[in-house]
């Protein structure tokens, strides 16, 4: 919904753009866990066997970044239907904290960025 004049002209200059998420090598896909169900294996710092697992929180002015150092940033898993393939993806924030002006924000993660990760998990809510 727009909300502002601000909004409405992003929204034209969006519309006018050609290239799709797609087309410049960018995938959208809905979290594969959720970390209440793998409190066993989540973990604060990375280790030998430890996945990177990023959560809202690590969306911050369009980007992402990690780690933000907060608990629970590792997951230790070989389970192949959580691990997703370090490439790069647009992460989605649907709901914001209330303090927060805007309601939905996204942040770009560029696997070249993140080389040392060979898969990442991404939390789903």
């Amino acid at each position: 919904m727009i909300t502002d004049k601000e909004e409405a002209d992003t929204i034209e200059k969006v519309s006018e753009w050609k290239d799709t998420l797609q087309t410049v090598g960018l995938k959208m896909k809905t979290g594969l866990t959720v970390n209440f169900r793998n409190k066993k294996a989540l973990r604060d710092n990375a280790e030998e066997k430890e996945v990177s697992l990023f959560y809202s929180q690590h969306i911050k002015d369009g980007k992402v970044i990690f780690p933000v150092g907060k608990d629970n940033e590792y997951i230790l898993t070989e389970q192949k239907g959580l691990l997703q393939e370090n490439t790069n993806y647009l992460f989605v924030k649907r709901f914001t904290a209330k303090e927060e002006k805007r309601r939905l924000q996204c942040g770009i993660y560029l696997a070249k960025k993140y080389p040392k990760y060979k898969a990442l998990v991404h939390r789903t809510r």
